[in-house]
């Protein structure tokens, strides 16, 4: 999944390949570690309130991400008024990691405006 579609691991440098292998065994950990939790149903369900999201939103995704999680991108955008975002080409599950520097240039320019906006 972080890999994305249509790619392998030497997608990642080798830091950043070490860092998605932490992150992957922490998952794991927690999974047979910790006790089960609850899971609650929102009420009413998530999707039917996107609408009511007033917060600016940037929703970012990689475009060889997995399916589904291009599909909830897709509902997310297309939900939250006002919402824009941003494809990163060859770019997986974790554009943060892969591609920071244009992580934070488009973070830093959608909230620049915001506040441009507010002041």
């Amino acid at each position: 999944m972080v890999i994305g579609t249509g790619r392998d691991r030497a997608a990642f440098g080798p830091e950043t390949w070490s860092f998605v292998l932490d992150m992957a065994r922490g998952v794991l950990d927690r999974a047979w570690r910790d006790p089960l939790t609850d899971e609650i149903t929102p009420a009413p369900p998530v999707l039917s309130r996107l609408g009511d999201v007033a917060a600016p939103t940037l929703v970012i995704r990689g475009r060889a991400d997995v399916p589904y999680i291009q599909d909830v991108s897709a509902l997310l955008v297309a939900g939250i008024p006002g919402a824009e975002h941003l494809e990163l080409a060859d770019t997986g599950h974790l554009p943060p990691l892969e591609r920071p520097e244009e992580v934070d240039a488009a973070l830093l320019a959608f909230l620049g405006a915001r506040l441009k906006q507010h002041t």
